[in-house]
């Protein structure tokens, strides 16, 4: 099994399987959520610690690094079945925040990718259908994310269909039914509307072994907390509504605190976290109304890992409905990594 031809740097990366357990059937694109060098993005997947990886990555000058061989099955999109078939490709944003833009440079380099796969894997053609029964997948089928940003998921129809052109096969004009619309020339493309409510949730840990706050996390773009180190505070933020949020440790539950007053100086009011170590999070957020009316009720997301285990399971607000609990974590087990995503 070869490597893409078009790789201008690679960065080996350990967090993979190998080999893969299946054929490449599949191709699933992701975005970096970051203004990030390929050698950059490398690095990051360079470290064990962090779990994650892709096969490749592509930044805003159109340049390739390769991080897992296409043998093997990167750890990108939180599902095995998928990753074991797909490609993963992790595209760098040009701008940060809102629909999430590539850079016209990343964007054809991504194109160009994609029909050399096909081509040298017997992938005929790519379909994308808005779920996973297509073979042009993202992110966030599998995951509670917004991976790959609404920027390049209004325009997964055009990727296939510019790919499929280079591949010599019939092209689809029909728009998956998805919250996303769009009109398509191939290489043309008018976005006429894009459903987004764009609610960040921001959100940082205290470690217990030096009392050090660690770095603010938005979204998926990362996790809060480093692995093997339990966390006894956190601090939590939202940029539209509000959320209340409370933490469990050996004492029990501690009170409910509310994003409006987040402040890591305020040891009684400011986060959750009594300098004991953290078993358990519970997170409710409270839509706006005017996003209720445009789009319904959203939920904060989010889940927590033991010290050096594997994440438990996604947590929505406070539901014990479909096997949850309530809360994220498990009684006696201190926890090292959380995640939360509003959606």
């Amino acid at each position: 099994m070869s490597n893409s031809n078009l790789v201008d740097v690679v960065i080996e990366s350990p967090n993979c399987n190998s080999p893969r357990n299946n054929q490449i059937k599949k191709i699933t694109i992701h975005h970096m959520a970051a203004v990030w060098t390929v050698e950059r993005c490398g690095e990051c997947f360079a470290d064990s610690s962090r779990q994650a990886s892709s096969n490749y990555g592509i930044d805003s000058d159109g340049r390739v690094g390769l991080y897992v061989s296409e043998e093997n099955r990167a750890w990108t999109s939180g599902n095995a079945e998928n990753d074991n078939q797909a490609v993963t490709i992790e595209v760098s944003n040009c701008e940060t925040g809102g629909d999430w833009a590539v850079s016209d440079k990343a964007y054809a380099k991504l194109i160009d990718l994609c029909v050399d796969i096909c081509q040298r894997n017997g992938i005929e053609r790519l379909n994308y259908t808005g779920d996973t029964s297509g073979n042009l997948t993202i992110h966030k089928m599998f995951q509670a994310t917004a991976c790959p940003g609404p920027y390049l998921e209004a325009r997964m129809l055009d990727i296939a269909n510019q790919v499929n052109k280079r591949l010599g096969v019939e092209i689809d004009e029909e728009v998956p039914e998805n919250d996303v619309y769009i009109k398509s020339d191939n290489v043309a493309l008018e976005i006429n509307n894009i459903k987004t409510d764009n609610i960040d949730v921001e959100y940082q840990v205290q470690l217990k072994e030096d009392g050090r706050w660690l770095s603010v996390v938005r979204n998926l773009t990362d996790y809060a907390g480093i692995v093997g180190k339990e966390m006894i505070g956190i601090a939590i933020k939202v940029s539209k509504g509000y959320a209340t949020y409370r933490v469990h440790d050996v004492d029990g539950w501690h009170g409910l605190i509310d994003t409006r007053n987040t402040n890591i100086n305020d040891f009684q009011n400011g986060y959750a976290g009594n300098n004991k170590p953290i078993d358990a999070l519970e997170v409710y957020y409270y839509t706006p109304e005017d996003i209720v009316q445009e789009s319904g009720y959203k939920k904060a997301v989010y889940h927590v890992s033991p010290v050096n285990g594997e994440y438990f399971d996604w947590q929505h607000d406070n539901e014990t409905s479909n096997n949850q609990d309530g809360y994220a974590g498990v009684f006696g087990m201190p926890i090292d990594r959380v995640q939360i995503v509003i959606e």
